[in-house]
């Protein structure tokens, strides 16, 4: 008998915790330097909202900034250990790509960029 489950990363970089992506750095050795600057810079984030004339801020206190250059980094460096911990778990994971776009013919050369590239 087999049973399958997905597991939905969608949302993971946006609600990693810090202190996780801390210890993922200085698994990985990273300098103490620079983990502290992106701890201090992922730990101290405000989040300013406005909209027509209400406005509003908040402290982020888990994820990633979108669009930032560390984010995928960071993101890989947190699956790279996830994916251990899961076989030594006694699971099997495996990665898929999806790929989306307007354009067949952008669609079709990011599939071939994405297989190439493993």
């Amino acid at each position: 008998m087999a049973l399958a489950s997905f597991l939905n990363i969608e949302d993971a970089v946006n609600r990693a915790p810090c202190l996780s992506m801390e210890r993922v750095l200085h698994r990985h050795a990273v300098n103490p330097t620079p983990t502290g600057w992106i701890v201090s810079t992922l730990s101290n984030r405000t989040v300013h909202v406005s909209m027509n004339l209400c406005n509003t801020r908040t402290t982020a206190t888990a994820g990633c900034p979108q669009g930032g250059l560390l984010s995928p980094l960071l993101w890989c460096l947190l699956a790279d250990h996830l994916l251990p911990d899961l076989r030594e778990a006694g699971f099997y994971a495996q990665g898929y790509v999806m790929v989306t776009g307007r354009f067949e013919g952008v669609v079709s050369e990011s599939c071939s960029q994405a297989r190439r590239s493993t």
